[in-house]
């Protein structure tokens, strides 16, 4: 008796009242299945930061540099390069670094993947996220272009957010996120200067990389983005 018949009139004018439901399909649908996957298995935790690039390099693509930066940032911490099997309790640590890129369209995200980014320079870089991005808008990817990625990065700094949380793509278990830059006052030990910070997010999954695994690595990148003479383009 606690639900009288009142409740179900009163629910079912509410409902009469407003949009019918839309049925999740394609992209969307598998949007939304890839992040209930990630909400039901990861472990998340999420490791911010921000690199000055005020000495960035002019007519460079930045995502592409980040990807560059990743590829380096997996060869000093390769526990952030891996498949993680909760069923069994495993492991890969992966020596191949193929890069999944979360691209927005407009039927959802998807995060179509660069073969072996670590073989592959800043330009090649840039033109195959281009290649990857338009295909995606277009619904030309195909099956093999969404597969196989190991550590992914998405970039809303074309967008706008000072801070984001990046959700892990399972199996995968890191995954680097990138706010809009902007111009804030840093100490040089003499005196504040503005210069042009850019946000880092690193979302990993806990179960596998521990906290201090997660800081090394975004250290490390943030070094490369502040130091581009260490970063091979």
């Amino acid at each position: 008796g606690q639900i009288t018949a009142d409740d179900i009139n009163r629910v079912a004018q509410v409902l009469s009242e407003i949009e019918p439901p839309e049925r999740l399909r394609g992209v969307r649908r598998v949007m939304a299945q890839k992040m209930s996957q990630s909400h039901n298995e990861v472990a998340p935790a999420t490791l911010c930061d921000e690199a000055d690039v005020e000495s960035r390099p002019t007519g460079t693509d930045v995502t592409a540099r980040l990807v560059r930066a990743i590829v380096t940032g997996c060869q000093a911490e390769p526990a952030l390069n891996a498949w993680y099997d909760s069923t069994a309790a495993s492991r890969r640590v992966l020596e191949k670094i193929d890069l999944g890129i979360a691209v927005d369209t407009e039927d959802g995200l998807v995060v179509p993947v660069i073969r072996a980014v670590d073989s592959k320079g800043i330009m090649q870089i840039a033109s195959e996220m281009d290649d990857l991005a338009n295909r995606a808008r277009g619904g030309n990817l195909k099956p093999d272009d969404l597969q196989g990625g190991c550590i992914s990065i998405s970039n809303l700094g074309g967008i706008g957010g000072t801070a984001f949380t990046p959700i892990v793509n399972a199996p995968q278990v890191a995954i680097l996120g990138a706010a809009r830059s902007r111009m804030a006052p840093l100490w040089d030990g003499e005196e504040f200067r503005p210069r042009l910070v850019l946000p880092l997010s690193v979302s990993y999954d806990h179960r596998v990389i521990d906290g201090a695994e997660a800081a090394r690595f975004t250290v490390f990148i943030r070094g490369l983005l502040e130091d581009t003479r260490r970063l091979v383009l």
